[in-house]
């Protein structure tokens, strides 16, 4: 996770701290500790896809695309709203699994839960230069 280009951020200094990790777990491709980031009743929204509902079921869609790279990192561009809702802007830098380096502009909007647990996400962006050769 990167912040170097970051152009805008409103929340506070304990809400972007909270974001900064949660990025830095989100970009290790681990379950264990992505586990914890998502509330046991969580809604994923990836594009146009289907919400995903429930922490095992979106931990097991985040396995099955991470199955499909080598890495990704985010490039924090932007964070708008407050600690508790909040929409991010980055470009996502995916090492494919043939080594090939991909940029993909993308917004994920997040709300967490009282206990500071993801309660909701969605990720918009265009995936498709992934899979194009």
């Amino acid at each position: 996770m990167k912040t170097d280009n970051l152009k805008t951020n409103q929340l506070t200094e304990e809400g972007f701290n909270w974001l900064k990790n949660a990025y830095q777990v989100i970009d290790g491709l681990q379950e264990a500790p992505n586990r914890v980031l998502y509330a046991e009743d969580s809604e994923v929204v990836f594009g146009n896809r289907p919400a995903v509902v429930g922490r095992e079921n979106v931990i097991n869609m985040f396995k099955h695309f991470w199955s499909t790279i080598n890495t990704y990192e985010h490039s924090l561009l932007a964070v708008f709203g407050n600690d508790d809702s909040f929409a991010v802007e980055s470009v996502v830098t995916y090492t494919r699994i043939d080594g090939k380096i991909v940029h993909i502009p993308a917004v994920t909007i997040i709300e967490k839960n009282l206990d500071k647990e993801i309660k909701s996400m969605r990720i918009y962006l265009d995936i498709s230069p992934l899979h194009q050769d």
